[in-house]
């Protein structure tokens, strides 16, 4: 019964995880890309709205792939999975006419306000969640999309 559930999140997984890549011009994606990181004076550290007394919701939802071990005695878990975050960056907006079309686009995650996030009950020393090499999605409607994976300890 175990193995059918975990199937059955593998499965969703795949069909959801799909990216339609579009193509564009180098032109236009590196304008695009110019003017909402350098001529905008992007700044990351700043929460991405622009009345800062707005709050910032941040959709979050997880993902497991894989459970690889529960251990009644020492009450730990070991899970392969992701977080899928989804939230508005005001300063990441802008037109697609203006840049070719380009609705979508697809940056390092380091370039991007991210909201902070830890795993409090991991067994494992704190880590970063993700890769650094992750990138995110950003839809010309400001609508940020970050996927870390992790593989942790946890404590039941």
């Amino acid at each position: 019964m175990e193995k059918a559930v975990l199937v059955r999140f593998t499965l969703i997984t795949v069909i959801l995880g799909v990216v339609p890549i579009m193509g564009y011009s180098i032109f236009n994606v590196t304008s695009l890309r110019k003017t909402l990181f350098v001529k905008n004076e992007y700044d990351k550290i700043a929460r991405p709205m622009r009345d800062q007394s707005n709050a910032t919701s941040v959709h979050v939802s997880l993902n497991i792939f894989v459970i690889y071990d529960v251990d009644e005695v020492t009450q730990t878990l070991k899970v392969s999975g992701s977080l899928l975050l989804n939230w508005v960056d005001e300063n990441l907006m802008w037109e697609p006419d203006d840049f070719g079309g380009i609705t979508t686009g697809v940056y390092p995650q380091e370039y991007v306000w991210k909201p902070g996030i830890a795993l409090k009950n991991t067994i494992d020393d704190f880590k970063t969640l993700g890769d650094p090499t992750l990138n995110v999605i950003v839809s010309n409607q400001g609508i940020v999309t970050w996927e870390p994976f992790h593989v942790s300890y946890l404590l039941c």
